[in-house]
């Protein structure tokens, strides 16, 4: 009798504890589905290139969409668990690429900060959200070519707090890398304030 209402008993938590896939509607016991994760299209990464888990289209950039624009921050932790085999080795600390002030306080949360203090718990690494600023308010690069892009990044960052990313491997995050404009100019302003090395993981690549 016991072993029975056990049996039932563990059944109702599967049952309560299921949810639904954010891309296809269907339950599952995350929020996005295997199927679904089966059918993003996965990139190719070059040695001593930014690292992106796939391209930026169908499943993956609806998922993305979500998470960005639509405060599904629920997404966080399965969009950081399929980064978590992607993450180079020897890492120090992880760095989100980081907002102007005032288009944080617009959106009301950074998607990469979400997604790298997913991956620092995961991990075991430390985060440092007050190190890597965005000092200058940019249009959005959506719309801007490569040129255009890199124009518009061109020194807008600054370090804070340089003695924590003294002479270590950085892990920078980011939800989309489309020209490198972004990261790569995160990239410079970090080694110029003496980090060691600085990689970049993002979600997708356009």
């Amino acid at each position: 009798m016991l072993d029975k209402i056990s049996n039932l008993f563990s059944s109702l938590i599967q049952v309560f504890t299921l949810e639904v896939c954010l891309e296809c509607q269907k339950e599952s016991k995350s929020l996005i589905c295997t199927s679904c994760i089966q059918k993003i299209k996965r990139t190719h990464n070059q040695p001593q290139e930014p690292i992106s888990y796939g391209a930026y289209e169908g499943v993956l950039k609806n998922l993305i969409h979500l998470f960005k624009y639509e405060n599904k921050f629920g997404l966080a932790k399965p969009l950081a668990d399929l980064l978590i085999d992607l993450v180079p080795k020897d890492i120090d600390c992880i760095i989100p690429v980081p907002l102007h002030f005032e288009k944080l306080q617009e959106r009301k949360y950074n998607q990469s900060a979400l997604l790298a203090k997913e991956l620092s718990q995961k991990l075991r690494l430390p985060l440092f959200l007050n190190v890597l600023k965005k000092k200058i308010k940019t249009p959005s690069q959506t719309d801007l070519s490569k040129t255009q892009r890199e124009k518009n990044i061109l020194g807008v960052f600054s370090v804070e707090n340089e003695n924590k990313i003294y002479a270590k491997n950085i892990l920078l995050i980011d939800d989309v890398y489309t020209t490198g404009a972004t990261v790569q100019e995160c990239q410079k302003v970090l080694l110029s304030h003496r980090a060691q090395k600085v990689f970049v993981l993002t979600l997708a690549k356009s």
